[in-house]
């Protein structure tokens, strides 16, 4: 046998050896470290899980593994079935323990009162409606049962603007196109979006579209409150 394809042979066998080898010591060491814990089942993530994501769905990116039971993480589950019908609340990253507190049957959006429906007004509630750009409504992406933010934009003469979040955790309950671009009704240019609120904010949101302008920002029960203070021009360019 030719001598260099008996030297590609002997090298191939001892890479294979030395890649045995690797994994056995991998797995001693493992074996090392769990020596004498207490294992216990728990699923962890492989791969991004998207919020809004099913359990069923979540089921092709994570995997079953043993970890000492100290290691374990409070309300992590060893089987998807424990959040049937449930969906995730937030984005889960390869490596970490799947929790049940990152599944609710409304997913990222909050959880729906008993007293109102996804796309209806909550008792004591009333509806009002706001004509805004694309752009001023989440881009065009709202939908009936979102959750959005009213930011409240005036035009003033000594700061050149003021511009306030003035709400927060407001549902949509109603979006229908309106006006649209050079009469195409694929091109909507505007929007009419109708929010559920109560009788001041309803007020207040009147007298932003009436004398200034109305921006939406899409929000989740993971939003942080608070209006975040008034901006003006002055500090957006000092």
């Amino acid at each position: 046998m030719n001598k260099r394809i008996v030297a590609v042979i002997g090298a191939v066998v001892l890479a294979l050896v030395g890649v045995v080898m690797l994994a056995a010591y991998a797995k001693d060491a493992d074996d090392r470290a769990f020596d004498g814990a207490e294992l216990t089942s728990v699923l962890r993530v492989t791969d991004s899980i998207p919020a809004d994501t099913t359990a069923t769905d979540a089921a092709g990116s994570v995997e079953l593994v043993k970890l000492p039971r100290k290691a374990v993480a409070d309300g992590a589950i060893a089987d998807l079935a424990d959040v049937s019908g449930l969906k995730t609340t937030v984005q889960l990253e390869p490596g970490e323990q799947v929790l049940a507190s990152r599944f609710a049957k409304e997913g990222s959006g909050p959880a729906a009162d008993e007293k109102e429906t996804l796309t209806g007004v909550p008792k004591g509630y009333q509806e009002v409606t706001v004509q805004l750009a694309l752009a001023q409504a989440g881009g065009g992406l709202l939908k009936p049962g979102d959750i959005v933010g009213v930011v409240a934009s005036y035009p003033t003469t000594d700061t050149g603007g003021f511009t306030q979040l003035a709400k927060n955790f407001v549902r949509v309950t109603r979006v229908v196109n309106g006006d649209t671009k050079g009469g195409d009704e694929e091109a909507v240019s505007q929007q009419l979006v109708t929010l559920a609120v109560t009788t001041r904010d309803a007020g207040r949101i009147i007298n932003a579209a009436e004398f200034g302008k109305v921006w939406l920002t899409q929000q989740n029960k993971n939003t942080a409150t608070g209006h975040g203070g008034s901006v003006t021009k002055s500090e957006v360019t000092k």
